[in-house]
């Protein structure tokens, strides 16, 4: 992959986590708005079920069969598999014998998706645009007048009920046709409680159950989208690391590459400039017999105006293993671009102990040849 790609890539990945951080702020804001607002609703929910539980305190759903099913979810994803599990709920409720004719109400665009390919004779109707903003008593009330022209008699809510912030797991709420109601024992015993107001309060206890449990599965979405959020957040963070480390390295590979290259043309040219000093050789044929004097260096190698004619002095006058480890001197990549100095530190002290090698050959070279 090449430089710009990788760039390119880091520059997405940044742009990707900032949309993160934004959709758990997002997230977060919401989480307490609901919340504030389920706090005032759940003594209306939890009341009714309360009222549920003491006068219908029989399971009758065992008795009767296609229930009209509520499937709670939203039209936003992002949030882990909390549509998935109420789905998945509503499927196990399907597949058995006495419920093969049960209808559903898709509330959210995200439970139709996902029971569209094989329930889709069961869907009775889709409630879209939810999750946006949170429900309200008016939009339970028209989901559920909706469901008048459908006779049922038992009815099940799916949603998710929070367990703390972060888990939930997925509850349901059975609620009753109100004429079936007024028949039961124990309600129909109420002669105190007259059967007219009797009717509207199933009734408005009836939507308060359907506003409660969306309320509740729009608590667990936002806690879901918020933790998720924070997770991909910080795998993209992970990620951008990773491959900020791998662009530094393969950048740096390529500037040491680069330099390598430069050095070596130099030397190049610098080697091509002392062969023609010793085409030249007969200029200083009188110098070539000439040994170095270890004593004292200095007077054994004369004085040029050009340093390469130097160069070609010591050369001439060294063994074949002195050549080669002259040699390599003009061939050693001093100081490779990884880490320390600066570029132009790195030429001047390269030149330094490049000039120091070439100038103190006579006095090192015989020690390092014996």
């Amino acid at each position: 992959m090449s430089l710009r790609a990788i760039q390119k890539r880091i520059q997405s990945y940044g742009n990707i986590n900032k949309i993160t951080l934004s959709l758990k702020l997002v997230s977060a804001a919401k989480l307490a708005k609901t919340e504030r607002l389920l706090k005032d609703l759940r003594p209306f929910g939890h009341g009714t079920l309360s009222f549920y539980k003491h006068y219908t305190h029989i399971n009758m759903l065992d008795h009767i069969e296609n229930h009209l099913i509520f499937a709670i979810t939203s039209d936003r994803g992002l949030c882990g598999r909390i549509h998935t599990n109420v789905v998945k709920k509503v499927k196990q409720e399907l597949d058995r014998p006495d419920q093969k004719l049960a209808k559903v109400v898709c509330v959210g665009q995200k439970s139709e998706e996902l029971l569209a390919k094989s329930y889709k004779s069961n869907i009775l109707f889709t409630v879209f645009k939810i999750g946006k903003d949170n429900p309200t008593f008016l939009d339970a009330s028209k989901i559920f007048n909706e469901c008048n022209y459908a006779e049922f008699i038992a009815c099940q809510i799916y949603y998710n009920h929070i367990i703390t912030k972060g888990t939930s797991e997925v509850d349901w709420i059975s609620i009753y046709n109100t004429d079936f109601l007024l028949t039961v024992a124990h309600i129909a015993g109420l002669e105190e409680v007259e059967e007219e107001n009797m009717r509207s309060y199933i009734e408005f206890s009836t939507v308060s159950l359907l506003l409660f449990a969306m309320l509740e599965n729009t608590l667990c979405e936002h806690s879901a989208r918020m933790i998720a959020m924070d997770a991909a957040s910080k795998n993209i963070k992970s990620l951008n690391e990773k491959l900020t480390l791998g662009y530094n390295r393969k950048r740096q590979f390529k500037i040491t590459s680069d330099l390598i290259d430069i050095v070596s043309g130099s030397q190049v040219v610098t080697l091509k400039k002392i062969i023609n000093l010793y085409s030249e050789g007969t200029k200083y044929e009188h110098l070539h017999s000439k040994s170095v004097s270890m004593s004292n260096p200095s007077k054994s190698i004369p004085e040029f105006k050009n340093f390469l004619y130097r160069i070609q002095y010591i050369r001439y006058n060294s063994s074949r293993k002195e050549s080669i480890l002259l040699g390599r001197c003009f061939g050693l990549r001093i100081m490779p671009n990884k880490s320390g100095p600066d570029q132009f530190n790195r030429r001047l002290l390269g030149s330094v102990v490049e000039n120091q090698l070439l100038y103190s050959t006579p006095m090192w070279i015989k020690p390092v040849s014996q």
